[in-house]
């Protein structure tokens, strides 16, 4: 599912509206619901033994990579429509200074593997991601890789209050974020 809209002014918190429908998805028979829209990441909840993640943000984080953007966005930002889509976004951001591009939450996300046995989930195991914020290699940043030591731990920590917040307990073993059951 996608989703932008948040409950009250924390854009991690999923709104009432969207916990209703991901809990309706299992109750109709669903085994998982995937979430993003938000670019960041908000925590999962198991409901009735079963993930709902209501935001894994990005994953692949290459905006600033496009080639071509329509003409009324140019347009929007007072770039002429032949000029390279970097150019609009350039403007739009301000030279860099605001924008999704410009704070590390939006290039943090994990990566869910769910094992079943049967028609049974047995296990949920995260592998924690970075999104190359700020990378020297222009071709690099946005790109997904294994997030350890003290980066995974970072995002660990973050995913371990967000997924509290919402009734779900997660352990770090070895680099891996696990669901405590």
């Amino acid at each position: 599912m996608h989703c932008h809209d948040e409950e009250g002014t924390s854009s991690v918190t999923p709104p009432a509206y969207l916990k209703e429908f991901c809990r309706a998805a299992i109750d109709a028979g669903c085994g998982a619901v995937f979430g993003g829209g938000c670019h960041e990441l908000r925590g999962m909840e198991l409901y009735h033994g079963k993930p709902i993640f209501y935001s894994l943000g990005d994953f692949i984080y290459q905006g600033m990579r496009v080639e071509l953007l329509p003409p009324d966005f140019m347009e929007k930002y007072g770039v002429d429509v032949d000029a390279p889509a970097k150019e609009g976004l350039r403007v739009r951001s301000r030279d860099g200074k605001i924008g999704l591009q410009t704070n590390e939450k939006n290039f943090l996300t994990v990566l869910p593997k769910l094992t079943f046995e049967g028609d049974e989930m047995t296990d949920v195991t995260l592998l924690p991601v970075k999104l190359g914020f700020k990378t020297n290699h222009e071709k690099l940043e946005g790109l997904p890789y294994f997030a350890e030591g003290t980066e995974g731990e970072k995002i660990f920590q973050k995913y371990q209050k967000l997924s509290a917040d919402l009734g779900t307990e997660l352990v770090l073993e070895q680099g891996y974020i696990k669901v405590k059951r």
